[in-house]
């Protein structure tokens, strides 16, 4: 949540009143054939006179409007009578599928100085539109007159947060008037940030016929909803779970509750015990002794008779940035779009309904990538696909031509998806892993990418894609599947990737069926991306990266 204060600036503020709206001493010598506007001292308003065009004092305008701003607010700053217009602005958003049609929010009470707070919110992923208009009120004749609007976009209040930008002012035909306005974003609500958390164990109990531990860790809320589950460390008493980042806004209190579990050799949990902190006082060193219940009637026994089990705090780390405290420095997201032609899509002849939905999909997020990637130079690969008669599928292609590893934004994205359903063949199988092995290859910390997964969710899982999806989490990207095809394949995709995910690496993944969104596409890509803010804190936390502020 973000609100947007905006002030009123018109280009005639400080004008020399003695100059600029009074008439001329001396009548000019050149003949009068343009129709202009000056302002009436005697009348207090601004009235039509034909200006001879040679050069006399600034009391000309072209309009009555531009009159009106320039003359009458500088006479009111010299007065305390007259029928000054008061101003007022209205806040209005385009969130739907027609990016012309505004739908109004809130407005300002009118005065003299023209100053308002709006509230809006975000999501990543958000395309919509903000529109401020700026209207006057007569005093005398009541009436409502516009002066100028200035449309921004939603992203503006992420990218300028605590910095004043200013925005011209232009008509409803988009023609520019006198005028601007500058919108200043502030956070309503500031997010608590993430923490790097790293735990180790010692005397935890061990199992009364093999004497081994196999434990893990389950990070949960105040309420006991779990939040994070590690790894399973097999026959270990004294483990060390891989390193963790946690999301602060999901403990509310600042309560993290610890819990240890054995693990038999079936899956079956034990609870071993569980210790319960607040993460501001979470340290290096702290240790964390477990409330254990009656090991013996676990089935466990105790590893020593001296000492309690408890855990150690190996890693505490607060990161109290936000993804666009990274993008204001040198971080930076990029898109690459990956896109499933495998013989399992049906007919992707051109004017096919399958075609055509894919193509819409594509499109959906040609707003979301020109917002956040700079170079818009785009990875497009196929998968489940050949350049040539066989029987085999090739491990992937790129969608242009050979000399064209990367296009030039969601258009070249589009126009190569044509060219290559023109060249390429369908084949099987449908292995996904090659292709996110390339874009995990162009991943650097300081170049997060986000790969688009266009499939109907009929995937062969080879052991080239599980590892691959297993090292991502490790990479510097998110990958989004994006399920086009009938109701219930993304359900089957996500059941799929869930079974075959290890436990205590970074998610990276999501899974979002296109079906719900086939009438209103332009939700589509805040729903996909839902989890890239948090997928990519979390990566850069796990790394000890912070963000290089002051750069733009």
């Amino acid at each position: 949540m973000a609100a947007a204060q905006v002030d009123v600036q018109d280009s005639y503020r400080g004008v020399d009143f003695e100059v600029g709206c009074r008439p001329a001493p001396v009548t000019g010598p050149c003949r009068a054939f343009l129709l202009r506007w000056y302002f009436d001292v005697a009348a207090g308003e601004c009235q039509q006179f034909l200006y001879g065009g040679c050069r006399g004092n600034q009391n000309r305008y072209e309009s009555m409007r531009e009159c009106e701003i320039a003359c009458l607010r500088v006479r009111d700053q010299h007065s305390n009578t007259g029928s000054w217009l008061d101003t007022f602005a209205v806040y209005s958003v385009s969130d739907g599928p027609d990016r012309a049609a505004f739908r109004e929010l809130d407005r300002s009470k009118p005065g003299k100085d023209c100053a308002a707070v709006f509230a809006t919110s975000y999501r990543f992923g958000e395309t919509h539109l903000l529109l401020f208009e700026l209207f006057s009120v007569n005093r005398i004749s009541k009436a409502n007159e516009p002066l100028g609007r200035a449309v921004c976009g939603a992203v503006d209040m992420l990218v300028y947060l605590d910095t004043p930008y200013v925005r011209s002012l232009v008509d409803r035909k988009g023609a520019k008037v006198p005028g601007s306005i500058t919108v200043l974003p502030r956070a309503v609500s500031h997010p608590g940030g993430f923490v790097a958390l790293e735990f180790s164990a010692r005397s935890l109990p061990v199992k009364k016929l093999f004497r081994s531990s196999d434990p893990m860790l389950e990070l949960c809320a105040q309420d006991g909803n779990a939040v994070l589950v590690t790894e399973v460390v097999s026959r270990n008493r004294t483990p060390r779970w891989k390193p963790q980042v946690v999301n602060s806004d999901r403990f509310p209190g600042g309560v993290l509750k610890a819990r240890c579990y054995d693990v038999s050799l079936t899956g079956e949990r034990t609870f071993v015990g569980q210790a319960t902190v607040l993460l501001d006082e979470v340290e290096v060193g702290t240790v964390l002794p477990l409330d254990a219940p009656e090991v013996a009637a676990a089935g466990l026994e105790p590893s020593s008779a001296d000492e309690r089990p408890s855990l150690l705090v190996e890693r505490c780390r607060q990161f109290p940035w936000t993804l666009i405290d990274y993008l204001h420095g040198d971080f930076s997201l990029h898109f690459a779009f990956i896109i499933d032609l495998s013989s399992s899509n049906g007919d992707l002849r051109a004017g096919s309904d399958m075609r055509r939905e894919y193509e819409s999909v594509i499109f959906a997020f040609d707003e979301v990538v020109q917002q956040f990637d700079e170079d818009q130079l785009l990875p497009a690969l196929a998968f489940g696909a050949r350049t040539s008669a066989g029987l085999i599928s090739q491990p992937y292609v790129f969608l242009s031509a050979k000399d064209e590893l990367r296009v030039n934004g969601v258009q070249g994205v589009l126009e190569a998806y044509a060219k290559g359903l023109e060249r390429l063949f369908s084949s099987e199988p449908s292995e996904l892993g090659p292709a996110l092995t390339y874009v995990a290859q162009l991943a650097q910390p300081a170049h997060y990418y986000v790969a688009l997964v266009l499939t109907d969710g009929r995937l062969d899982y080879g052991l080239s894609t599980l590892d691959c999806l297993s090292k991502a989490s490790a990479c510097a990207m998110s990958v989004v599947f994006l399920v086009i095809g009938e109701e219930g394949c993304s359900r089957a995709l996500r059941r799929d990737l869930l079974s075959r995910r290890q436990a205590g690496l970074r998610e990276c993944v999501h899974v979002v069926e296109v079906a719900p969104y086939r009438e209103r596409l332009h939700l589509l890509p805040r729903e996909a991306l839902v989890a890239v803010p948090e997928q990519v804190m979390q990566y850069l936390a796990l790394h000890d990266v912070e963000p290089v502020l002051g750069v733009q």
